[in-house]
């Protein structure tokens, strides 16, 4: 049975289109996201904040410059997503032009499938191995999806240019139907696990992490 649309769901959908339209410039869009330093910035605070500020100077001269009218705004709706292309980008060609992604382990399908299946069991017969044995298998699976998620991502968009073309990124995200890098997404990168089953995984492994024996179960 199809929900019914009130009027005020139809309010709500109109006014988050509105909201994404609403004009923005590139500097006002790169003021909401540098960081600010203080007087007595630790020099290692100082350090990440400059280069973190810096790949928001490239987002607004690569990107949003770029993407304005004549009267020099564009949507405000854009600039999370493009921001996110421009971080993700550029750390992704950082890892492989710099040889670091040779330092992530190399995981099968087939160790994938045996920590799904062994996720995958019921309840009462994961409890037995104890939450810390647990989460590790878990955190195991899911480290090697973003590790594949991050090769997809190269493969399709990042590593398609010589250069750093962040606006050809944009258009290649855009034909690749948005392969956004989240667990979250619709579309995993591997075709053995279905997201159904990753979310009874996750379930399950939510309940043994909570339910574990601690000082807070004494009354």
């Amino acid at each position: 049975m199809k929900k019914k649309v009130s009027v005020e769901d139809d309010q709500s959908i109109a006014d988050g289109i509105d909201l994404y339209k609403q004009p923005t410039t590139p500097l006002n869009a790169a003021s909401n996201f540098k960081r600010s330093k203080s007087k007595n910035e630790r020099i290692l605070d100082s350090i990440v904040k400059d280069y973190t500020n810096s790949l928001v100077d490239i987002a607004q001269t690569e990107v949003w410059n770029k993407l304005c009218n004549s009267s020099g705004t564009f949507e405000s709706g854009k600039v999370p997503r493009t921001l996110d292309l421009v971080v993700e980008g550029t750390y992704s060609r950082n890892a492989y032009e710099n040889d670091a992604m040779k330092l992530l382990p190399h995981v099968s399908d087939g160790k994938m499938i045996e920590w799904a299946n062994f996720l995958s069991q019921d309840i009462d017969k994961l409890m037995i191995y104890g939450p810390t044995f647990i989460t590790l298998i878990w955190d195991a699976l899911c480290s090697e999806l973003i590790v594949r998620k991050m090769k997809m991502r190269h493969e399709k968009v990042y590593g398609t240019t010589q250069d750093r073309d962040y606006m050809q990124w944009l258009r290649e995200i855009d034909t690749t139907q948005k392969l956004l890098f989240s667990l979250n997404d619709a579309k995993l990168p591997i075709d053995f696990i279905t997201r159904e089953q990753l979310g009874d995984m996750m379930t399950k492994v939510s309940v043994i992490q909570s339910l574990k024996i601690g000082i807070k179960n004494l009354k």
